[in-house]
């Protein structure tokens, strides 16, 4: 039978309401603005250190110096050994480092066997894409493990996936989406059983901790993680910086050879960038109860105040075990993509989902994994250093008047 699709309508003209100096950032998740401090940093290094830091002449030997002193404050808050911290250019190349060590790692090991990587359903684009890239080369099979409403992921289910030729199991600490906190320990504790009862290495165990990183334990100790990424741009560093722990003895394979990060990284380290990082990532772990307490009373009135003003909305995302910036809403019905828009030409920086996914108009695919009747994707707003309860109650009324202009223009194509 063939289906009959009724057209989106969609607005044909915005108008902008917010000149640029009152506009609102809430889209902290995706990129966050770079402190004074890191900046100040960057400069200072690029003034001081333009030799390049592989060089054995005095001023290559100071520009490394200041490359380690920046590895060693990485490692002190990840509760590790300078030499299990490897740059990259960011947490998409870190994540795809820790997939690839892993299938890599185990087809040496198993020569014939084809090592399978467990994925949660709600990963990051980079994982999912980076794991996916490995099946389409011929290199391993990819599983998902499936989650409950709030993106959970299933412990038993994780049980029951773990077979002899398990890698590597992948799933993000905090979800970059919604915010929902995974249950890392408790994953790794799974796995390690697994190794005893298979007398196995494997399977490892990989987080990408991007959003984690200022508020929660990252300490690689206690985690009993084997790899773990985090990234500059999260915390008020520099864009363009990936920190990528692997636990001692662990095998890396390089997805850019060369001899730079001990032969694991190859490509010249942005000297200036990394000790930006190193900066923004020490201020931010210092302030980090502070800022979750402040950040999570904000998110907490913001989801009242969305909860008591827009009728039928849907907050995605665990209740209360999430991380304190990101609150994830859905309007059933609405074009979600149009709605970011709409929030645009009030002033108002928000996104739909992953800056490194999709396109306008596509279902979030990490949205979707929640299974939830009628909703198809979200908006998300992520709060930071600049947001205040009053930018908040403003997006709130702006938000309002939005749907009241939208109600013509809801999303009816799905009947």
């Amino acid at each position: 039978m063939a289906r009959t699709l009724t057209k989106k309508k969609r607005p044909t003209r915005v108008t902008q309401r917010k000149s640029a100096a009152k506009r609102v950032y809430l889209d902290y998740a995706a990129a966050t603005p770079m402190r004074k401090e890191a900046l100040a940093a960057l400069v200072a290094y690029e003034k001081k250190h333009p030799e390049n830091p592989s060089s054995i002449h005095r001023g290559g030997v100071f520009a490394r110096r200041a490359i380690e002193e920046a590895r060693q404050v990485f490692a002190e808050g990840l509760s590790a050994h300078a030499d299990e911290i490897i740059f990259t250019s960011n947490a998409t190349e870190a994540n795809m480092t820790a997939l690839t060590s892993a299938v890599e790692g185990f087809r040496a090991a198993f020569p014939g066997k084809t090592p399978e990587i467990l994925i949660s359903s709600i990963e990051h684009a980079s994982v999912h894409e980076g794991a996916l890239a490995l099946v389409h080369a011929g290199k391993a099979i990819v599983r998902e493990i499936p989650g409950d409403e709030y993106g959970t992921v299933s412990l038993k289910a994780l049980r029951e996936l773990i077979t002899p030729n398990t890698a590597i199991v992948s799933v993000m600490y905090a979800n970059n989406e919604f915010g929902t906190i995974e249950p890392v320990k408790d994953i790794v504790k799974v796995a390690v059983r697994a190794r005893k009862e298979n007398q196995l290495r494997y399977p490892l165990v990989h987080t990408d901790a991007c959003q984690a990183a200022q508020f929660l334990d990252i300490a690689s100790s206690r985690l009993n993680i084997d790899f773990l990424t985090i990234s500059g741009a999260k915390f008020y560093g520099p864009k363009g910086v990936g920190v990528l722990y692997v636990r001692r003895g662990g095998s890396v394979t390089p997805v850019i050879p060369g001899e730079q990060e001990q032969g694991r990284r190859g490509g010249t380290e942005w000297g200036a960038g990394i000790v930006a990082a190193a900066t923004a990532f020490a201020l931010a772990r210092d302030a980090s109860e502070k800022e979750e307490k402040r950040l999570r009373k904000l998110s907490g009135a913001l989801t009242a105040d969305l909860m008591r003003r827009v009728p039928g909305v849907i907050i995605n995302g665990h209740p209360t075990d999430r991380v304190p910036h990101i609150v994830n809403f859905s309007v059933p019905g609405m074009a979600h993509d149009y709605l970011a828009l709409a929030l645009d030409a009030e002033g108002f920086a928000v996104s739909t989902g992953s800056a490194c996914t999709g396109t306008l108009g596509a279902d979030s695919r990490v949205i979707l994994a929640l299974k939830k009747q009628g909703v198809h994707g979200g908006i998300r707003v992520s709060l930071g250093s600049d947001t205040t309860a009053q930018s908040l109650k403003e997006f709130v009324s702006a938000l309002g008047r939005i749907l009241a202009r939208m109600e013509p223009y809801a999303d009816v194509s799905d009947i």
